[in-house]
């Protein structure tokens, strides 16, 4: 398990009692998204997206509180980031940006592709965190 390069910030495995947080996480992260892109979604929805792929949450905390949510699905032909999620008072501190190029270093030396979701690849390129081997196919970028 990968660890941010501030060793303050950990990760363990989502359980259920982190329900709550995560949908207070995601109100907080994608409804002025969703809203300024005119896609917003139900309560119901929400709590579909939280729950998909809950079997790989983790969830990233500071000092045993939550501050964030990491979603990768590993197999063995390759891996695929699914989810980054940080509370807004955590954003732009470089723990995203420290946990994507750990992931990376670590696929790479695993020999496994790393899939990074559509919407994500165009901020990671932006914070120079993907190689100029990226690309986008159908909504998923790939090194």
């Amino acid at each position: 398990m990968a660890i941010a390069r501030d060793s303050s910030v950990t990760h363990r495995a989502a359980r259920g009692d982190d329900l709550e947080f995560l949908l207070r996480l995601r109100t907080l992260t994608m409804t002025a998204h969703q809203e300024n892109s005119g896609a917003t979604a139900t309560s119901e929805q929400q709590r579909a997206r939280v729950l998909s792929h809950y079997e790989c949450a983790e969830i990233l905390e500071i000092e045993g509180v939550p501050i964030g949510l990491w979603k990768v699905v590993r197999s063995p032909t390759e891996w695929k980031l699914v989810q980054v999620q940080l509370l807004p008072s955590h954003q732009r501190a470089g723990i995203g940006s420290s946990l994507v190029r750990s992931l990376a270093l670590e696929a790479k030396a695993s020999a496994v592709p790393l899939i990074v979701a559509g919407g994500q690849v165009t901020a990671f390129a932006e914070r120079g965190l993907l190689h100029r081997g990226w690309r986008q196919q159908n909504g998923i970028g790939s090194g």
